[in-house]
């Protein structure tokens, strides 16, 4: 939607806001939605890592530092768990045509995967993913194949 800004709180509120016509159009917790009986999807204690809209679904896309993958449809407001990263996320971004999502796990991984969710792979950022993450890098982040690694951050160009 043109002229919409969206807007994640700390405590995990997603606010949309129509700029043409200077109102939120809606608001909806993360955190409130359940399936069933079961637990909520994400908890209050989780943060997010990474939320983008995805013009080719019509969503946004979140990912949380307790490795939750989710959209929000933003015509239906449906919040849909697509994947779960067990070992949590670090950073995540998407490539500028939206067509591929990097994700840096905390285990030191990296995943490629497409806006259909699909993994398309893994690989690990280290030889040894014990090390600890260097507060500063001794050498320069690795380019490989077009992609740009960084610490604690993820672009794909």
């Amino acid at each position: 939607p043109k002229q919409t800004l969206y807007i994640c709180t700390a405590d995990l509120h997603v606010v949309c806001y129509n700029l043409e016509q200077a109102k939120v159009t809606f608001s909806l917790s993360l955190v409130d939605e359940h399936h069933d009986d079961e637990e909520p999807i994400v908890t209050s204690d989780d943060e997010i890592v990474d939320m983008s809209y995805v013009s080719e679904l019509e969503c946004l896309a979140f990912a949380t530092k307790q490795g939750n993958l989710l959209r929000v449809n933003v015509f239906t407001h449906e919040i849909e768990l697509v994947g779960k990263i067990s070992d949590g996320i670090n950073a995540a971004s998407w490539a500028p045509d939206q067509e591929l999502y990097a994700i840096c796990s905390n285990n030191h991984s990296l995943l490629l995967m497409t806006n259909d969710w699909d993994v398309l792979y893994e690989v690990p950022l280290r030889d040894d993913p014990n090390t600890p993450n260097p507060s500063t890098p001794s050498t320069p982040p690795s380019t490989t194949n077009n992609q740009t690694l960084v610490y604690e951050r993820c672009t794909v160009t």
